[in-house]
């Protein structure tokens, strides 16, 4: 059970940094590939706009990462807690079990 319980956690972590990565990229790549859409023309009214929306993309991802990194680690947290105090009950059953 403490394995399942791991791995679980384990993989609710890397689900967590593997989307927020892949929002980051698909969202930088689909805001700069338009910046070459000009045609060579390269002045700022072309370029602004791409980069205005990826700062707000980023601002926006960044409001969202802080609370779920945070509840991520509160949850990781109280799991290692659950963990050790299942081990402790175990330790006195095995004890318990010894000295009959």
């Amino acid at each position: 059970m403490l394995l399942t319980a791991s791995l679980g956690l384990v993989l609710l972590l890397l689900h967590r940094l593997l989307s927020d990565f892949l929002v980051r990229l698909f969202l930088s790549w689909r805001h700069f590939s338009r910046l070459g859409q000009g045609g060579g023309n390269s002045s700022l009214g072309v370029i602004a706009p791409a980069i205005s929306e990826a700062l707000v993309a980023t601002g926006a991802g960044i409001f969202v990462a802080i609370p779920a990194y945070t509840f991520s680690l509160l949850i990781k947290r109280k799991a290692y807690e659950l963990m050790g105090v299942i081990r402790r009950e175990v330790d006195i059953l095995v004890t318990l079990k010894e000295d009959q």
